[in-house]
């Protein structure tokens, strides 16, 4: 029998040595639970929403989200793993590694833990180390970096100081983490029978970071996904599902954007959200960063073809991009009535003018839950995948265009992550060109073939310069930066470009 672990919110604080916990909170203007088995925004223990606004506890979000797998092996069998709950311990997930020998997982209480670090805590400790009056933070003097036994020898991502491949913070080690402040956890699908899908269990270990950046209020989610099993799976589905609260739950819609940045998102579908965030109308999306979105699907909580799995094979329908019955998604109306096969579910995309919303569908808003699927081919055993994303939540106004919002937010969030995973240009097009580089004057010129918003960010990730609606051809931009090296981010209608430039005084 599973033993029900009870969730006090404790927050972490810079500098404490407070023990960790079964869950953490992350974001800036919205707190965002993270559960040690990667659920997201749900309290796990009485399945309430928690992803808040900031000082709000009655303004939320998510119900919750999470991954959506399914996949099938090389007998055609499907499995699956969710991270969905309808009810208290129903999980597909459970913390901790896979033993990389025997295949059994460590179902200790050491790893019902998220272990929650900041750049502070990192300079603090490197800086401090050798004053006896420091004392290490337990998330940086536990961090999770090597498995004993059979478990992977590197788990958690970290700075190695005198190369001896074992972490001790004690000598100077320290956690390898992104943006101002991460939260780490790793689970398994394989500990227990799946209780969410119902499901086949897939044998994976899943290496879980979240993250958040300087210069925007987006979550970051980086998924390390490893075939720990004994199946190798020819197809598999890598789904993300966003269940939105959106203040009141029941007056919601979903939608996909299905080009650049492609996303799944939930909003408010009417003109006011009673009781809860009233003329301000709540959004929250999911952006693929580093794989495309190849399908999407939503449902409600009705009992039609379009509502709730409870089924494993409606589970599996609903993870190929499915209704749950079988039934492909068709273009149009409510996307089931027969027109013609579509990947994307209510798809819109200002750039193409695609622009298939429910609300001309003259359907009701009411409970949203959608997915966006990525489609792998041949994940063997011992292989894995990464998949990056990003969690945006923002309000509207009743006369706000909330296609053009939600993507311009993503927008944001898929070039900042971009800026911080990589020093290579996003695009290497001849539509935009910087000149000189290196900068040696006050001023540089700039050639683009399209009207664009200009952003200089410094190598910290600081925005130091920013104008917008800049015509195209060539633009002199007579800006005093001091010498280092720095970002120009432009923002066409069209796509995201940077180009990475160096000062010279």
């Amino acid at each position: 029998m599973r033993l029900k672990i009870l969730c006090f919110p404790i927050f972490i604080c810079v500098g404490s040595l407070i023990a960790q916990t079964d869950f953490a909170t992350l974001g800036k203007t919205v707190n965002l639970r993270i559960n040690y088995n990667g659920t997201l925004g749900i309290n796990v223990d009485d399945l309430s929403p928690q992803s808040s606004v900031t000082n709000n506890d009655n303004n939320h979000f998510l119900r919750q989200a999470g991954l959506y797998i399914v996949a099938q092996d090389q007998n055609g069998l499907y499995h699956s793993a969710v991270q969905r709950l309808s009810s208290v311990g129903s999980f597909d997930f459970w913390g901790g590694p896979i033993d990389t020998l025997t295949g059994q997982t460590d179902n200790s209480d050491s790893w019902k833990n998220v272990w929650t670090v900041t750049q502070d805590q990192i300079k603090e400790h490197r800086n401090n180390l050798r004053n006896p009056d420091y004392q290490i933070p337990t998330s940086i003097a536990e961090w999770p970096a090597n498995g004993n036994g059979g478990f992977a020898t590197y788990l958690a991502p970290f700075i190695d100081a005198n190369n001896d491949g074992i972490y001790d913070a004690t000598l100077g080690d320290y956690p390898a983490i992104k943006g101002t402040k991460s939260a780490y956890c790793v689970f398994n699908d394989k500990a227990e029978e799946h209780r969410a899908s119902f499901g086949l269990e897939l044998g994976i270990e899943v290496q879980f970071m979240a993250y958040v950046l300087e210069n925007n209020d987006a979550v970051y989610l980086e998924y390390f996904i490893i075939n720990r099993g004994i199946n190798d799976y020819p197809k598999i589905n890598i789904g993300f599902f966003l269940d939105g609260e959106c203040g009141n739950p029941n007056d919601n819609y979903a939608g996909t954007l299905e080009l650049f940045p492609q996303s799944v998102f939930i909003y408010n579908g009417d003109d006011f959200d009673d009781d809860h965030f009233g003329n301000k109308l709540p959004f929250v999306s999911a952006t693929f960063l580093n794989e495309n979105l190849t399908k999407s699907i939503a449902f409600d909580n009705t009992n039609n073809v379009n509502g709730t799995p409870t089924t494993a094979d409606e589970f599996i329908q609903l993870g190929l991009g499915n209704w749950k019955n079988g039934q492909l998604l068709q273009q149009g109306g409510d996307g089931v009535i027969p027109t013609q096969p579509a990947n994307y579910i209510f798809a819109q995309s200002p750039e193409n003018g695609m622009n298939w919303q429910e609300i001309p569908a003259n359907s009701s808003p009411g409970k949203r839950t959608i997915i966006g699927i990525n489609e792998h081919n041949d994940f063997k055993a011992k292989d894995h995948i990464k998949l990056d994303l990003a969690l945006n939540f923002g309000t509207l106004t009743s006369d706000d265009n909330h296609i053009q919002k939600i993507a311009s937010m993503a927008k944001e969030s898929a070039l900042d992550y971009r800026l911080v995973t990589s020093d290579k240009e996003m695009k290497k097009d001849e539509s935009f060109n910087v000149y000189p580089n290196p900068v040696t004057t006050s001023f540089f010129t700039l050639t683009s073939l399209h009207k664009f918003d200009l952003q200089i960010i410094n190598n910290q990730g600081v925005m130091v310069y920013k104008e917008n609606n800049l015509e195209k051809g060539t633009t002199r931009c007579n800006i005093n930066l001091a010498t280092g090296v720095y970002y120009l981010k432009l923002n066409t209608q069209y796509d995201l470009y940077t180009k990475k430039i160096c000062v010279i005084r």
